[in-house]
C-alpha cells in the first residue's frame, strides 16, 4: 500500500483541495406554521421534520466550533424523506384546506458567493426551495469530507484516495439531479435567490466537483505505478474537461461577479497545470521507450507551461506554492534528461509541433442520486372533523394564473410544477471489459481496483 513518503510535488498539487464553507439556517418550526385541522399523520410528519432540522442545524453551526462534514451528511440524510415526504403530500394534498399560521418561509445565507457576501440571508417561502438547498450543502459536505480524509495534516492520508474521489462523485452526482431534476420544475424562481438553487451554477459546480475526483484518480493511478503514458492521457483529458468547465463558468453570466473565486478562476489553471503535468508523464513514457530526444522535448513544454500560468491574488494563496514545487521538480528532472541526451544519447530534440501527444481520458464519473421513496400523508381534515379556511393574511400570494388550488394558491408555497423526470435511469450501455466513451488503452492499463471502480459504476448505470 502506498505510503505518504510516496507523495511527492505532483501528488500534492494533485491532491489540493479548497474549502467550501457550510451555509447557516435560521430555526423553523413546521407544526407551529402549517395549521388547520390536519390528519393526525400530517401532525406527526410535522413534528418530525422540525426536530431532524433542528438536528441538521445543530450539524453545520456545531455551536461556533469547527463543523464535521460527516456530520451534515448524516443530518442532511435524516431530514431529507420527511420534508420531501412533506413536499409530497402537499402535492398530492392540492385540494385539501390548509391554515398557514404565518408564511412558511425558509432562509439560509450561501457559501458560493463571496466571501464579504457570505453573511447575507435568502429567504423563500416554497418547499422547492428548502429540498434543493439542502441537497447541495449535502454535496458541498460531501466534498468537504474528501478534503479532509486527504489533510495534509491527516496520517497515511495516500490511502484515503479512494475513499475522497467517491465522496467527491457522490456530491457531483447529487448536483446533477438538483440541476437537472429538481430545479427545472420550480414555477416561477425568484431573481435574487442564492447560487445554491440556480441551476446552471449547481451543474457548474457537479463538473467541478468530478474534476476534482478525476484529479485524484490521477494520484491513485500514479501511486499504483501505471505505465506513464497512461498517467498522461488521464491528465489530458482533465486538461480538456476543466477547459471545458471554464467556458460553461463565462457563460454563467453577469452572475460569475458574484461567486466564490474559486469556483470561477481554478479551472483555467487545472486545464493549464494538468496538461503541463501530462507533458511530464509522456516525456518519462518517451524516456522508457529510448526516445531521450523526445523526452526532452515534452519535459521542456512542461516546464514553459508552468512558468506561464498568471496567479489570480486568490489561486497565488490556493495553488502557486504547490504549483511552484511540482514545476521545480519536473526542471530537475528535464536537466537530468536533456545532459543525460547530450552525454550519451546523442538524439536530436524534435520540436513541439513534432511531438505525438495523444488524445485525453476522462474517467471520473458522478455516482447517480435518487431522491429516497416516500408515501403521501393526507394532509385534509380528519373524518368528522370541520374544515377551517386558510388565514388569507398569513398564506402566500396565489399564483398569477389565479389557480385555486390549496388554500393560498398551491403551486406558490410548495414551488413545483410539471412531470417528474424518471429517476435513476441511464442510456448508457455496452460491454463491461470495455464500458463505452473510455479508452481501451487507458482502461487496461488502470489499476485493478480503479478498474473495478468503472466497472461498478457501468453496471450501475444498467439498473
Amino acid at each position: 500500500m502506498a505510503s505518504d513518503e510516496d507523495l511527492d510535488a505532483v501528488a500534492e498539487l494533485l491532491m489540493k483541495f479548497t474549502e467550501f464553507g457550510t451555509p447557516t439556517t435560521k430555526p423553523l418550526s413546521f407544526e407551529a406554521i402549517i395549521g388547520g385541522n390536519l390528519s393526525h399523520e400530517a401532525q406527526e410528519l410535522l413534528q418530525v421534520a422540525t426536530q431532524q432540522r433542528e438536528t441538521l442545524l445543530d450539524g453545520i453551526t456545531n455551536m461556533g466550533g469547527r463543523v464535521d462534514p460527516r456530520n451534515v451528511v448524516a443530518a442532511v440524510e435524516n431530514y431529507l424523506p420527511s420534508v420531501y415526504k412533506i413536499t409530497h403530500s402537499m402535492e398530492q394534498s392540492a385540494t385539501a384546506q390548509i391554515r398557514l399560521n404565518k408564511p412558511l418561509e425558509f432562509s439560509w445565507t450561501s457559501v458560493l458567493v463571496k466571501k464579504n457576501k457570505q453573511r447575507k440571508e435568502y429567504k423563500c417561502q416554497v418547499l422547492v426551495y428548502e429540498v434543493c438547498f439542502i441537497l447541495t450543502v449535502q454535496a458541498m459536505a460531501h466534498y468537504n469530507v474528501a478534503r479532509m480524509l486527504l489533510d495534509p495534516e491527516r496520517p497515511n492520508r495516500a490511502a484515503n484516495l479512494v475513499a475522497a474521489a467517491k465522496e467527491l462523485r457522490k456530491g457531483a452526482g447529487i448536483l446533477e439531479y438538483v440541476s437537472q431534476v429538481m430545479l427545472p420544475r420550480w414555477v416561477n424562481p425568484p431573481e435574487n435567490r442564492p447560487p445554491e438553487v440556480m441551476p446552471a451554477v449547481v451543474a457548474v459546480l457537479a463538473e467541478y466537483f468530478v474534476c476534482m475526483a478525476q484529479r485524484l484518480t490521477v494520484q491513485q493511478a500514479i501511486l499504483k505505478g501505471t505505465p506513464a503514458s497512461t498517467v498522461g492521457k488521464l491528465l489530458l483529458g482533465l486538461s480538456e474537461r476543466s477547459h471545458n468547465l471554464v467556458g460553461s463558468v463565462r457563460r454563467l453570466g453577469p452572475v460569475v461577479d458574484t461567486l466564490f473565486e474559486p469556483i470561477v478562476e481554478e479551472p483555467a489553471l487545472v486545464s493549464t497545470m494538468s496538461h503541463a503535468l501530462a507533458m511530464k508523464f509522456l516525456g518519462d513514457a518517451a524516456k522508457d521507450k529510448g526516445k531521450p530526444g523526445e523526452a526532452v522535448a515534452f519535459l521542456s513544454l512542461a516546464v514553459d507551461q508552468l512558468n506561464g500560468i498568471i496567479f489570480s491574488p486568490t489561486m497565488d494563496k490556493l495553488l502557486r506554492p504547490e504549483v511552484e514545487a511540482a514545476r521545480v521538480e519536473i526542471l530537475d528532472k528535464y536537466h537530468v534528461y536533456r545532459e543525460d541526451n547530450e552525454k550519451i544519447y546523442f538524439e536530436g530534440v524534435p520540436t513541439r509541433d513534432r511531438l505525438n501527444v495523444p488524445a485525453g481520458s476522462f474517467i471520473a464519473t458522478a455516482v447517480d442520486f435518487e431522491m429516497p421513496e416516500v408515501d403521501a400523508v393526507a394532509f385534509g381534515t380528519p373524518p368528522g372533523e370541520q374544515h377551517h379556511e386558510a388565514d388569507a393574511q398569513n398564506a402566500p400570494a396565489a399564483p398569477a394564473n389565479g389557480s385555486k388550488r390549496a388554500s393560498g394558491g398551491f403551486s406558490s408555497w410548495f414551488g413545483m410544477g410539471g412531470s417528474k423526470k424518471k429517476e435513476g435511469a441511464s442510456s448508457k450501455s455496452g460491454r463491461l471489459e470495455a464500458p463505452p466513451g473510455y479508452d481501451k488503452e487507458v482502461f487496461d492499463g488502470l489499476p485493478p481496483d480503479v478498474q473495478q471502480e468503472v466497472i461498478a459504476d457501468y453496471e450501475a448505470s444498467r439498473k
